[in-house]
């Protein structure tokens, strides 16, 4: 026994020697008196002065949510404890408190991590006394923010992605317009026709990517056999006929046998090899890509190096994974999808992504866990 605390017997709660048990029928309905409640091992329950808030009862789930350590209960103040945590602001040391509330959210963040209380009590001024409960919703909060996020970057997403689809629209409908209105030679009808296919071949361009980034989204992850040496040599089939200039040269080092997502992992290289390909130094006259491969039992690192044009500073100081964004003159032919389903894959596969950028070039070098492992990565840069 702690000086001035009695525990009640069962094991989730404590009751100072001064406090008298209690069952009114107003605060918590049904069959179960308050008392009966206090060992509930879910819901925090608590007792306290209506005054000073000196807690009398409390369960142990109100002391976990309270971050109040047994011993120490019955020499602190339930007001003080919760105006510590919420940076000074009053909680329970209000008029409020005279009132029945139900459902008070608070914030409080103890060690950087911010956690949620539902809280609700009812006082008894009579009898100096508030009662209360209190719930964990934190999850259910941060569920809530996710939600907001998530509804906020398809906003974005929509907002951006229509512009993007308005260009090569209004372009087909101006050629067309000028293609209807007046008697035309074969040669400029060859000429309209030519601008129409390239808009149409454009928004064909912008839908897949649009579906390549919705599928990544959606679809569960996959954890497949994955052989680097074949699926390197199909993109270079694909991409090396576009790019005939540039050198592109690959290692792989197995060490171990890599589990992944053969899908997105065909994405994100394609991606970061065709950015290469594709933002070079007009006339550099040895362009080249260097594509390394490192497989372990833990993780796959894959490094992909070129000389081209590099990321400026001020352009770096910027989110280059924000989808459609666009750093540079050279990169308006782009569509500003790629980086950022690249960012979105690498998360997706729980991995980090490493940005290194100079006038002399860039290198992105990405890590992800090997599927037969739990290993977990974060974000961050070279």
């Amino acid at each position: 026994m702690i000086d001035g605390l009695t525990h009640t017997g069962k094991t989730n709660s404590y009751r100072t020697d001064d406090d008298q048990p209690h069952r009114p029928a107003d605060m918590v309905s049904g069959m179960y008196g308050y008392d009966d409640l206090l060992n509930n091992p879910f819901v925090g329950i608590f007792r306290c002065r209506l005054q000073s808030g000196d807690i009398l009862a409390i369960n142990q789930k109100a002391l976990e949510l309270f971050c109040i350590p047994v011993e120490r209960y019955t020499r602190v103040s339930l007001y003080d404890v919760l105006e510590q945590y919420a940076g000074g602001m009053p909680i329970l040391r209000t008029p409020d408190r005279y009132r029945k509330t139900e459902n008070q959210e608070i914030a409080y963040t103890v060690e950087g991590d911010v956690r949620w209380l539902s809280l609700s009590y009812q006082s008894y001024p009579e009898q100096d006394i508030l009662k209360g409960i209190v719930l964990d919703i934190t999850e259910k909060k941060r569920q809530e923010q996710t939600l907001k996020s998530i509804q906020e970057e398809m906003d974005l997403f929509i907002y951006h992605a229509s512009h993007q689809i308005k260009s090569p629209l209004t372009t087909i409908l101006g050629a067309t317009y000028l293609l209807k209105r007046d008697n035309h030679s074969e040669q400029a009808i060859h000429f309209y026709s030519g601008i129409i296919e390239d808009q149409v071949k454009r928004l064909d361009n912008i839908f897949k990517e649009l579906m390549h980034v919705y599928s990544n989204s959606q679809v569960v992850v996959q954890h497949d056999l994955i052989d680097f040496h074949s699926l390197i040599e199909n993109l270079m089939i694909e991409l090396g006929p576009r790019y005939p200039d540039v050198r592109v040269s690959y290692s792989i080092s197995a060490a171990d046998e890599f589990h992944g997502d053969s899908v997105r992992l065909r994405l994100l290289l394609q991606n970061l090899i065709s950015n290469a390909m594709k933002f070079q130094k007009p006339g550099e006259p040895n362009p080249w890509i260097s594509v390394r491969i490192e497989t372990s039992v833990q993780d796959v690192v894959l490094t992909v190096e070129d000389n081209g044009i590099g990321i400026d500073e001020q352009t770096r100081d910027q989110d280059i994974f924000k989808i459609f964004f666009k750093g540079s003159e050279m990169s308006k032919k782009g569509f500003g999808i790629g980086l950022f389903l690249v960012k979105n894959i690498v998360e997706k596969l729980q991995g980090v992504i490493q940005v290194k950028s100079s006038a002399n070039g860039s290198t992105f070098q990405v890590t992800i866990p090997n599927g037969k492992t739990k290993v977990s990565f974060g974000t961050g840069s070279l």
